[in-house]
């Protein structure tokens, strides 16, 4: 029966401590498709400062965690479509959405 105090205490002192390692960090989801609302898998998502390049499924849509939160410009690029660029502002704690829709490149663009 005495350690029951001591057991409360210590799981009352160290369980807050277990959720500070999660608020810290980010997620940005979203899905790109065509004008028309198709789908587009495979295209690559790139997120600036971090630098990194990630990949839509084949539903479109990507998911990407762990960003430190902050401002990121994103870049959306797809073969023969013109490429998508917008800055957005992720929060931890929370998903931010961005729903990306290419436009075919036009003939004068490089590809």
């Amino acid at each position: 029966m005495r350690r029951s105090p001591f057991l409360f205490l210590f799981l009352f002192l160290l369980l807050p401590l277990a959720g500070f390692g999660q608020t810290g960090k980010a997620t940005l989801t979203g899905r790109v498709t065509d004008a028309a609302g198709a789908v587009l898998q495979g295209a690559q998502i790139q997120t600036v400062p971090s630098s990194a390049t990630y990949v839509s499924d084949k539903q479109g849509e990507f998911v990407i965690q762990n960003l430190t939160p902050g401002s990121y410009e994103v870049e959306i690029t797809f073969v023969g479509f013109a490429p998508f660029a917008k800055t957005v502002a992720v929060t931890a704690g929370q998903p931010t959405n961005l729903d990306a829709v290419l436009q075919v490149a036009s003939a004068t663009q490089d590809i």
